[in-house]
């Protein structure tokens, strides 16, 4: 939304954003993809409610799955994206078949998909799990990247 011809500076600038930092994010909110990475035939209430659904069935209804892709990050991960620092508490273990959505909707797993997609497209991608015995550093994540390079 930049306006380089304005006569005031501001507008100038780009509002598009710098870097990302995120903590326990989704990188999908597909009910199709959450399902089959838990192993569950539910996943959390939330997603009934924002896609508009009856139930779990309506998982399968081709009507909602544009629905699903739209509004999962992941499909829109493209190479000019911003870097990002993603940041995980839930411990990164593996979930018995058929948990329920409260206990995988901020699972690491996310942050790992992410990751996965966003490497061979040359996008930084920090993830920092609970295991690292760190706390993620998002004030220095987001200075580093404010420096011009030398």
């Amino acid at each position: 939304m930049a306006d380089p011809k304005s006569e005031d500076l501001v507008p100038h600038q780009s509002t598009r954003i710098s870097r990302a930092a995120v903590s326990a994010g989704q990188s999908s909110y597909d009910p199709r993809v959450i399902m089959k990475m838990f192993e569950t035939t539910e996943t959390h209430p939330a997603l009934l409610k924002l896609f508009g659904m009856k139930s779990w069935k309506d998982v399968d209804n081709p009507k909602f799955h544009p629905l699903f892709e739209d509004a999962s990050p992941i499909t829109h991960a493209t190479s000019d994206d911003v870097p990002v620092m993603l940041h995980y508490s839930q411990a990164n273990e593996k979930l018995p078949p058929g948990s329920n959505g409260g206990k995988h909707i901020h699972h690491p797993k996310f942050g790992f998909m992410l990751k996965e997609k966003l490497d061979p497209l040359g996008v930084e991608c920090n993830l920092v799990l609970r295991e690292d015995k760190t706390r993620p550093d998002f004030a220095d994540f987001f200075i580093r990247k404010l420096k011009p390079p030398e």
